[in-house]
Order: structure tokens, then sequence, then C-alpha cells
């Protein structure tokens, strides 16, 4: 019924002055009708990343607010990761017994694109405000999906993607959850599991760097040491991030 309401309210007022004031009624009821429904909840949702406070249904706030914190995750070292974004909307997102279904268009995936074009304009902190009025139940609900979505992609956490998530969790007065998964592609160069302690890795390193290591291939062709000393790079690489990302978890 409100989809028609601005046709209704139209006709109604244009009524009285015969055939031409309904149709006349109508139809600017219906050019109302169709800013209500396309620009208008665009027009607001752009209002509210940078004002939160000003929109009033909570619902809205709840899922606008956690696409908007997301987004910070999404933004943090660069272009957004297709992987991260897929995984941002799979998992549930948070949600209090005060909200309802959210209707009128307002998709997680176009919430999210929107953000995403939108980025520069979202006002983080007060978003983190609004949403104080959540438990700490539904805090650390949020920064769970934040860490989910850091590590969605084969890279892993990265440092930026976890100094945001520090942040919001400082902001919310929680404490940082925990996560299991170091860099996967890391672990595979240095063959540990993707929980692995730091003496696991550097065990791993210093097996791999014996065989491995350039000065050890004195009696190999040219190519064959320049394949060594790629090979011990890697090693290298992986054995610097992964110990990295154990002492960020600490």
């Amino acid at each position: 019924m409100k989809r028609f309401l601005g046709r209704m309210i139209g006709f109604t007022i244009g009524a009285p002055a015969g055939p031409v004031g309904a149709v006349f009624g109508f139809l600017a009821g219906w050019l109302v009708d169709q800013f209500r429904h396309t620009v208008g909840p665009w027009w607001r949702l752009e209002r509210f990343l940078s004002e939160p406070q000003r929109e009033r249904r909570w619902e809205l706030v709840e899922n606008w607010g956690t696409a908007a914190i997301l987004i910070n995750v999404l933004r943090a070292d660069g272009p957004p990761r297709v992987v991260q974004v897929e995984q941002a909307l799979r998992e549930p997102w948070p949600r209090s017994s005060r909200s309802r279904r959210t209707r009128g268009g307002f998709s997680r995936r176009s919430v999210i694109d929107l953000c995403l074009r939108e980025h520069p304009r979202i006002n983080r902190s007060a978003i983190v405000e609004t949403l104080q009025q959540w438990d700490d139940e539904r805090k650390s609900q949020l920064l769970y999906l934040m860490v989910t979505v850091a590590c969605a992609d084969s890279e892993g956490m990265s440092s930026a993607e976890l100094e945001v998530i520090r942040t919001v969790a400082h902001e919310f007065s929680v404490p940082l959850p925990p996560w299991q998964g170091l860099d996967r592609h890391a672990c595979t160069i240095l063959g540990v599991a993707a929980d692995a302690d730091e003496i696991s890795v550097r065990r791993a390193f210093r097996s791999l760097a014996a065989e491995l290591h350039p000065d050890t291939g004195g009696d190999l062709e040219p190519e064959q040491r320049r394949t060594m000393a790629d090979a011990f790079v890697r090693i290298r690489n992986a054995h610097d991030r992964l110990l990295s990302q154990i002492r960020e978890r600490r």
C-alpha cells in the first residue's frame, strides 16, 4: 500500500477538479512514488554514511552501519578483493532484538556497493558511536565478521586490516576476537599448518634454508643457481610474513 501512497493521494486531491485534475494528480503522485522508491533510498543512505545519528529506523542503522564498518576492512590495503566481498555477503550479520526485517530494496550487496563507491564520505567513528547501543555480544559478532572477511583471501589478514579491526575493538571497548589461520600461501611454501607457532615456522625455515641457500649450490649451473636463489627468497619472505602475523596476534 505504501508503494502507491503518492498516487492515491495525488488522485484524491486532483479528483475534485474533474478527470483532468485526477489524471494530473495521479501522475504527480507517481513521480513522488518513484522518487521515494528509487532516488530517495540512496539519498537517505548517503546521508547516513556521513551523519548516522539522523537515521531513526534501527534495523537500517544496524545493516548500514555493519556494511560501512566492513568497508574499512575491504579498503584497508587497497581495492577490495572479490573473495572478501563475497565472504561479507555470506556471513550472518549481527542484529539486535529491536530489529525487524529490512524492506525496500536495501539488499546487503547494494548497500556494500554504495558504501564502496561513497567510501571517502563514511564517518566511521560516528557510526561506531551510533552502534554503541549494541550489547557486547553484538559488538563481538561484528568484530568476528570483520576478522572473517579479512582472512577470506589467500593472503590472509594484512597488517592494515588488523589495525582497522583493533581500532574498532578499542572504540567498542571489547576484546579483539581470536582467529585461526595464517597466510595460507606462506604456510604452503614453508610446509607448516595454518595454526603454526613461531617455533614451528623457524624450524621449517631453517630446514628449507639448509637445502636452498645459494651458497650450497656451488656445483650447479648458473640457471639452476638462479632458480635456487629465487626459491630461497620465497621461503625467506614466507618466514618473515608468518612471524609478523604471529607477533601481531599476541
